[in-house]
């Protein structure tokens, strides 16, 4: 076996010991895992075990796999004629047991937990990693205990939930990974800067390069929180070169959203150091704010030695680029994934990227996950808006049919009493009954769509019909 040698980022040491760890022992600086050979035999097996030459396993009967890996790599040449760039192929991790990459992550994690006999684990999460750690958890039969910050989103509180995992509710993500904390000495606590788990996120880059035959893309674009996913394509990279794989290693591009990119602040001295974590409001894309702060740091180093590159993006176009890679290419993402193709357009607009460049983006989850995100997203759209809003509070959906909606629109104008409107309704060709009109005010009343005002002209009370706002978003999407 090609057995791993852990190395610290920090201070350098080498262990070679088969022993868990997570941290060097002597500085308490993250480890990063290394082979003494870098040759690739490639198993014929549907997962990321296919690589199992370049992964931390000794004890392969204790894997713990869901067949996570093996994602298609698609042409998305609708998407590259509205961004302009031919040559756009999309990573989608959406096809995961769980949903998201980190399935591979957890996959290996899990299994070497249990290759060291660990039969229970705790994380703190803001969802994505925990959703996967309660799956492999339960393939593997080991305890989860998770702690959620009470904004998750509930896609993912669900799965955690559906896996029969422990599910404890925080305040926010700083008391949650606190109260996990405090369990280290008993227990294992799982955190995404695990050599191990890092190891599994790494096959992503391994798949990239193997599906284009070994030729190396121009650009490889992914979403960047801590910065683990960019720095671990950028290790696979490495890897395969130094197995003679391939020559030249591609720019590798991490993507952040303005407003939570203290990632990019920081390596561009806007910020003297990263920001601790910490809740944002009206955040988009929770999976990638910053929750291990040493991961972010060692990111922070590669950004700054043009390692790999960092940009960000306004929330406007991450949400833009949802809708755009849903229906052009039909892949249904979070706004966390879908930050890669705003940053495709992004860098192209910027002149980084050429037309003909061949441009990798991940996407790494599914859109079902936050359905609090996409319902936000959503809701002032004025053709499914009000179709969303019924559903989620059970309300009937309203009926409306032509001769109401021919009020609404002369409503529209300015407000008219009942004789007035009736003779206005005729001169469109609609002849009802004084009746049948009021009839249908009241009915539209009802709905909501209109109100009622009454003014006094001289002697006269007149009653005038108004429609409400309800009632001009609901003719508008007419």
């Amino acid at each position: 076996m090609n057995f791993p040698i852990y190395t610290c980022i920090e201070c350098g040491r080498k262990y070679e010991q088969d022993v868990l760890l997570t941290r060097c022992p002597y500085c308490g600086g993250l480890l990063q895992i290394v082979y003494k050979e870098y040759k690739l035999t490639l198993r014929d097996i549907p997962s990321l075990w296919r690589y199992m030459d370049l992964l931390p396993i000794s004890h392969r009967e204790k894997i713990v796999s869901l067949l996570e890996g093996f994602t298609p790599l698609l042409r998305a040449e609708r998407l590259g004629k509205i961004i302009n760039v031919k040559n756009i192929y999309l990573k989608d991790e959406t096809r995961n047991p769980t949903g998201s990459f980190t399935d591979r992550g957890t996959s290996l994690e899990i299994s070497k937990l249990l290759s060291y006999g660990v039969r229970k684990v705790i994380c703190a999460t803001r969802g994505d990693t925990g959703a996967s750690l309660a799956a492999y958890a339960a393939r593997a039969n080991v305890e989860a205990v998770i702690y959620v910050p009470k904004n998750i989103e509930m896609g993912k509180l669900y799965q955690m939930a559906m896996y029969g995992a422990k599910i404890i509710l925080t305040n926010n993500f700083i008391e949650a990974s606190s109260l996990a904390d405090s369990h280290k000495l008993e227990t294992y606590v799982f955190k995404p800067s695990s050599p191990f788990y890092l190891e599994g996120v790494k096959t992503i880059g391994f798949e990239i390069l193997e599906q284009l035959r070994w030729a190396e893309p121009d650009f490889i674009i992914v979403p960047m929180g801590n910065g683990g996913l960019a720095s671990m394509i950028l290790k696979a990279v490495r890897e395969l070169k130094y197995a003679g794989l391939i020559e030249n290693e591609p720019r590798i591009v991490g993507m952040q959203i303005k407003g939570q990119d203290s990632l990019i602040k920081a390596s561009k001295g806007i910020i003297k150091k990263l920001e601790s974590v910490r809740e944002f409001r009206k955040v988009i894309a929770g999976d990638l704010l910053i929750e291990d702060t040493d991961l972010a740091n060692y990111a922070l180093k590669l950004i700054k030695r043009g390692e790999i590159k960092g940009y960000s993006v306004d929330k406007k176009s991450v949400i833009e680029a949802v809708k755009n890679l849903a229906k052009t290419e039909g892949i249904f993402s979070e706004p966390a994934s879908a930050v890669a193709i705003a940053g495709i357009e992004y860098l192209y607009n910027l002149g980084e990227i050429d037309n003909k460049d061949t441009v990798i983006a991940v996407i790494t989850g599914a859109g079902l996950k936050v359905p609090r995100t996409i319902i936000q997203m959503l809701e002032h759209r004025k053709d499914i808006g009000e179709l969303i809003r019924a559903v989620a509070t059970g309300k009937k959906v309203a009926r409306i049919g032509a001769t109401k909606i021919k009020i609404l629109q002369l409503l529209k104008e300015k407000p008219y009493y009942g004789y007035d409107l009736r003779k206005k309704l005729q001169e469109h060709g609609v002849n009802i009954s004084l009746p049948t009109l009021y009839q249908h005010l009241e009915e539209l009343e009802k709905l909501g769509l209109v109100t009622r005002s009454e003014r006094v002209m001289g002697k006269r009370k007149r009653v005038y019909y108004i429609i409400t706002e309800k009632g001009l978003y609901l003719i508008s999407a007419q």
